[in-house]
């Protein structure tokens, strides 16, 4: 076929009702497909969910999930009291400034007790104690004098304590998510100077570790 016959042909093609139709169609499928490649090909492996395929001992082939994220200890209350709530008592670490050492010092009866913990006010009030990890309830310790208190272990190898505490709504056993109420904020006769108070305590490996090592109070 001759050009001027091509061009012809072309031209009477353009008037057709269909002609514009069928190629902005074509474009917007030739575009989505340059898209879809570019982002097969540039799709960063490490942000795709991880799955591995494995074959158990019957022969079946199953799919594994990639472990979820570890949790990380949260405040023993709610996040919108954060604004509301005082470190009355830090952790008595031997790093810390004199100052702070003597912050962490209870005296009772002329005795001396250095905090194990940090002691928590909102303002001599009561306030929600939360589970600060999912865990179970190992231990609820009724004492009059120095306070009640919650006792969770967690997966991490980490244990909880959560001391000064009255109207328990847990027992040894239950299963506790991260965030679920534990008990109230209470008084006790050991520590009467900080009021309504929580003595918040963490243990890894048995040993008494700073929370704020954890949590920015």
């Amino acid at each position: 076929m001759k050009p001027s016959m091509k061009n012809s042909s072309f031209i009477e093609a353009t008037k057709k009702k269909w002609f514009y139709p069928v190629v902005y169609g074509a474009a917007a499928i030739a575009i989505a497909g340059m898209a879809w490649s570019y982002d097969v090909w540039n799709t960063d492996e490490s942000t795709l969910p991880v799955t591995t395929l494995e074959v158990n001992e019957a022969g079946e082939t199953v799919t594994l999930n990639p472990p979820k994220a570890q949790e990380v200890l949260s405040y023993p209350y709610a996040d919108d009291l954060a604004e509301e709530m005082l470190v009355i008592q830090p952790f008595y670490d031997l790093e810390a400034t004199e100052e702070e050492r003597s912050k962490s010092i209870m005296v009772f009866n002329q005795t001396y007790s250095t905090s194990s913990g940090i002691t928590l006010s909102k303002s001599n009030e009561p306030f929600e104690v939360r589970a600060a990890l999912t865990g179970t309830v190992t231990n609820i310790i009724e004492d009059e004098f120095m306070g009640d208190a919650v006792v969770m272990s967690h997966e991490n190898g980490m244990e909880t304590y959560y001391r000064s505490v009255t109207e328990i709504t847990v027992k040894v056993g239950d299963e506790v998510q991260q965030g679920d109420m534990l008990a109230t904020s209470s008084t006790n006769h050991w520590n009467t100077t900080a009021g309504n108070h929580l003595l918040f305590e963490v243990k890894e490996n048995g040993q008494y570790v700073n929370p704020a090592k954890y949590i920015a109070f």
